[in-house]
């Protein structure tokens, strides 16, 4: 039963986490909308469609399961239907190329197939930084928990060539997160699993095999991938359905263009194409966060990251 009988939820982005978001605020709420930039909703798992009618898949696009019942139960659908809905990959190995050489026991890059002056200098820099830093900024907090040596030499041109933009300008909880950045191969896989032991090391050291990854979780990460589909954006329409079916209005083309607040309590949106203002008792933002701060006229700096 919805408890917020009469509140307005609006959630800003139509990706996965937006639409399974507003499927859980449709139980607590009484009108829910969901405002996606895009003519169609997906984020990072969209799928397109060439003129032969081959369907790719963008951005990430191979879904396991979270392991909580209630999540799975709405993201993938009924136990009972899962086997003839998707199709079981394995845990999919990942790899890298770094520095002329492949590494494919792991996404993290071996530090190790530096120049040995450089490998050396960036290994004292690593274990003489013990403190935990507050930084925001990418850069810098790379520069005080792995330091300078392997920042610029591996870490800082890998986000460049990701983002093909400056990493002063992105956040340490940003996207870069998803491609094991912040974790390094670097001396022996004795030396690390002891070192792992100590969390200033656990989130700064990578395990050197696949296999020693998987041994450290008790989860079994299990891919999936849509058996009768378009592209994996045939999950993206089955859970638009689910959410639609609760009654969340969705809203293609449009973007937050002012958030009204007081008090530090959001009061309404306005939308920037069609100028309409949409009451908000509550708000769910999945967009980039420097975007909810222009939208409500806040200054956005170290020191302010809420409303």
């Amino acid at each position: 039963m919805r408890s917020n009988k009469n509140k307005i939820a609006v959630v800003v982005g139509g990706g996965l986490a937006g639409i399974v978001g507003a499927i859980l605020l449709a139980d607590k709420f009484e009108s829910v909308y969901i405002i996606e930039k895009d003519p169609f909703c997906g984020g990072l798992l969209k799928s397109i469609e060439d003129n032969l009618g081959i369907n790719y898949d963008l951005g990430t696009h191979i879904p396991c399961k979270t392991l909580i019942p209630e999540i799975d139960q709405i993201l993938f659908g009924s136990s009972k239907n899962f086997n003839k809905e998707w199709t079981s990959l394995g845990n999919l190995r990942q790899g890298n190329f770094f520095a002329e050489k492949w590494n494919l026991e792991t996404s993290c890059i071996d530090a190790r197939n530096l120049n040995k002056n450089t490998y050396n200098k960036g290994i004292i820099e690593l274990l003489s930084r013990t403190k935990k830093s507050n930084k925001k900024n990418i850069k810098s907090f790379l520069n005080e928990t792995i330091g300078p040596t392997f920042s610029n030499n591996i870490i800082l041109p890998v986000i460049k060539k990701l983002y093909d933009t400056d990493p002063k300008t992105l956040t340490c909880d940003s996207s870069v997160n998803y491609f094991d950045l912040g974790r390094l191969i670097a001396l022996t896989p004795e030396i690390t699993n002891k070192l792992k032991e100590l969390e200033v090391f656990d989130n700064k050291l990578s395990y050197h095999t696949r296999h020693q990854r998987q041994k450290s979780s008790d989860k079994h990460f299990n891919c999936f991938y849509p058996k009768k589909s378009v592209g994996i954006q045939s999950w993206i329409n089955y859970l638009l359905k689910k959410a639609i079916k609760k009654d969340v209005k969705v809203i293609n083309k449009e973007f937050v263009e002012k958030i009204f607040h007081n008090s530090r309590q959001i009061k309404s949106i306005k939308l920037g194409n069609c100028q309409k203002k949409i009451n908000c008792d509550f708000l769910l933002w999945t967009a980039p966060t420097s975007l909810i701060f222009k939208a409500a006229n806040l200054p956005l700096n170290k020191n302010n990251t809420n409303i």
